[in-house]
């Protein structure tokens, strides 16, 4: 092979796979001055694309994290990698500091598809590591940056800071529910732990679940839980839910969302669809005068009133459902024996003293509404669970069937705040149909 040639595939591929670690300026060069950019003999439709048909770069998380986000991240790569070329500092706005700062910049590591800066604050030669995602404003600035202690090594530090254990240092159960798509992967790639468990896919859509124990609490970990969004959904610790699971936790009470609960319920229906001995029941709650205490104390003792009552609710996975509704799924249980825990809930609610900005207690009760699915359905809703061959509930109908059991307990809690509020209720009478 001759030099043009040689050069010829170090241009072609150094263009093609490897733009994220070039500084912009490195890049122009070869796409102005290479000869494989320049109709050289040897490129498209030549050797190199006889070449690339012999060859695969694959990713070792390739379908289950994103690949490289050129729109949201590279144009702030490409200013740290002008600022490392030239030894310059960098003025950066990071979202955990709210005035802009003047950093050095020590180096660009790329892991796991994410890129993390490198550096250090002001005249400090402390180094840190940043996230770039979290960069929301980056200058390249004229002053020469500090260079870093001599004995600093990048790939040792960004090791070291990446696999450092959170605290706590371990997860003494780690529960997480994955759609059947992610099996394979999960099952090929387990995860570090004393013990592991995943089970086979279940239903229609199939889940599984990974049941790891006395697992090491590293950056690490949150961040391959964190690469598959929210299809790995975090059954149990509550505080690696709270970080991984954001997308469907109500960022004031820290409880699920609305969008989590659609997953929650549609994963329960499609459970009763497949086996008709399958039930659950719904609670559906709100906090007494709740505007009454928004109007006499403000809305920030609203807030944390609403905190305090979420609280009462951790053993339950319970919904903040909107304003002071709250809702909880309780799978293969009968009306009657929610109606037990629905007493427990109220009474730790009642039991609640939260004392008002002037040192008053003010009192907090809950009505409650229950109904069983799919006994309380009407038998038109009923008629949809009925099983036909070859056949699976689309979202629309399971919408449908959640919408109308979650009328029945809304009734229920209606009953309840009409005959005295603070109790729960089970939906009476039958169903309309």
């Amino acid at each position: 092979m001759n030099q043009d040639t040689a050069e010829a595939f170090v241009i072609h591929f150094a263009l093609k796979y490897f733009p994220h670690v070039f500084p912009q300026e490195v890049m122009d060069a070869l796409k102005a001055g290479g000869k494989a950019e320049q109709n050289h003999p040897v490129t498209t439709p030549g050797i190199l694309l006889e070449w690339e048909n012999k060859i695969s770069i694959q990713s070792h998380w390739k379908g289950v994290i994103e690949d490289y986000n050129v729109d949201k991240e590279n144009a702030v790569a490409q200013v740290i990698k002008s600022a490392l070329l030239k030894t310059r500092q960098l003025k950066i706005k990071y979202q955990e500091k709210p005035e802009p700062v003047v950093f050095n910049p020590f180096g660009l590591v790329i892991r796991s598809a994410k890129f993390y800066l490198v550096g250090s604050f002001e005249e400090s030669q402390q180094p840190y590591l940043l996230g770039i995602d979290k960069i929301t404003q980056i200058q390249l600035l004229e002053q020469q940056a500090l260079r870093p202690q001599k004995d600093f090594i990048l790939d040792d530090f960004s090791e070291a800071f990446l696999t450092h254990p959170t605290s706590p240092e371990i997860i003494d159960t780690l529960v997480v529910e994955f759609p059947e798509k992610a099996f394979y992967y999960v099952k090929s790639h387990p995860i570090k732990c004393e013990q592991l468990h995943i089970s086979d896919p279940q239903g229609t859509p199939g889940y599984f679940h990974l049941n790891a124990y006395k697992v090491k609490n590293t950056l690490l970990l949150h961040q391959w839980l964190g690469s598959f969004h929210d299809d790995a959904y975090i059954i149990k610790p509550h505080y690696i839910r709270q970080q991984i699971n954001r997308s469907l936790i109500d960022q004031l009470t820290n409880l699920y969302n609305r969008k989590a609960f659609e997953r929650i319920g549609s994963r329960e229906i499609d459970r009763c669809y497949r086996d008709s001995n399958c039930y659950f029941s719904i609670l559906v709650m709100d906090i007494d005068h709740f505007k009454n205490i928004n109007d006499r104390h403000g809305h920030v003792f609203g807030d944390e009133v609403l905190i305090k009552v979420a609280e009462c609710f951790r053993d339950y996975d319970a919904i903040r459902y909107g304003g002071e509704e709250f809702v909880i799924l309780l799978p293969h249980t009968h009306a009657v024996e929610a109606d037990c825990a629905a007493e427990r809930i109220r009474q730790s609610i009642e039991s609640l003293v939260i004392k008002s900005g002037a040192g008053d207690p003010v009192a907090v009760t809950l009505s409650i509404g229950i109904a069983e699915f799919p006994l309380h359905l009407s038998n038109k809703d009923r008629d949809s669970l009925q099983r036909k061959e070859k056949f699976k509930l689309n979202t629309k109908t399971k919408g449908s069937l959640m919408d109308a059991i979650i009328k029945q307990a809304d009734k229920a809690l209606y009953q309840a705040k009409e005959t005295g509020r603070n109790q729960s209720v089970i939906i009476q009478g039958e169903p309309v149909l």
